[in-house]
């Protein structure tokens, strides 16, 4: 495991705060719900950069150590906040809100609430409305349905040989990349809820990061530079977090702000 990343752990808390303060509809926080954003960056980087350590495993070992890790992590607390919020609807909730809430959960335990949310035509920037206990579920669903197929991805290119496996990493997932955003662009304005919730429209966040993950090499040696750097990427998240708002067409190329900003 890599050492702790002050600057990684500094974003998370950034992307925590402003999801946080976004769904408290607190005054200059309209654009807080781009800190989902931020975490798609890092999750695509940390991700890919566990899948590049293990390249000395064999293909099916390398899939299956990934997976197991993977479900080590994430399915034991994610289980324990279900089942917890779960319990919070039986006790508080009306008998409707319960079926809902039952049904929400099961979507959530299963990683497919962002495309349950999305039939159910819940909007997530309408701050009026009773949101689900399990809303903040469609994000992490949408992270997980993009490691399903990730992993063997990245396993299949690396046949082409070690000389030329990071070209073939990078083909991919440039092509992700463009696709997927071509995809958000078009999608936004056509049908704003789509392209907020389904993965097509968002796996170039996550290949973003795992682009930076293949060929993140520091583009200065300088300090002073570096920390400018920093600065204007934290400063196109903040100025996403406080003027972007729900009239805006998100994602699109407005998520490039947010995105750009965590790499």
């Amino acid at each position: 495991m890599p050492g702790f990343r002050k600057d990684i752990e500094g974003l998370r808390a950034i992307a925590v705060a402003a999801v946080v303060l976004f769904h408290a509809a607190v005054p200059g926080m309209a654009g807080g719900y781009v800190g989902v954003d931020v975490f798609f960056v890092i999750s695509g980087f940390l991700i890919t950069g566990q899948l590049l350590r293990d390249e000395d495993k064999s293909g099916l070992a390398r899939i299956r150590h990934f997976y197991v890790r993977r479900i080590r992590r994430i399915v034991p607390a994610a289980t324990v906040t279900i089942l917890g919020t779960l319990a919070i609807a039986v006790i508080a909730e009306p008998p409707l809100l319960q079926r809902a809430a039952r049904a929400d959960a099961i979507a959530a335990m299963f990683f497919f609430a962002n495309i349950h949310f999305l039939r159910d035509a819940v909007d997530y920037f309408r701050q009026g409305d009773t949101p689900s206990l399990f809303q903040h579920f469609w994000s992490l669903s949408i992270e997980e349905q993009f490691y399903v197929v990730w992993p063997g991805l990245l396993v299949l290119a690396g046949f082409v040989g070690p000389a030329r496996r990071r070209a073939a990493y990078g083909v991919i997932v440039v092509a992700i990349f463009l696709s997927s955003l071509a995809a958000s662009v078009l999608l936004t304005r056509r049908n704003p809820a789509n392209a907020f919730y389904l993965l097509p429209t968002r796996a170039w966040e996550l290949a973003a990061g795992a682009l930076l993950a293949i060929y993140g090499r520091p583009i200065v040696r300088s300090v002073r530079a570096a920390a400018v750097l920093r600065a204007a990427g934290l400063a196109l998240v903040a100025l996403a977090i406080v003027t972007f708002g729900d009239v805006l067409y998100f994602p699109g190329y407005a998520a490039l702000v947010p995105v750009v900003g965590t790499g």
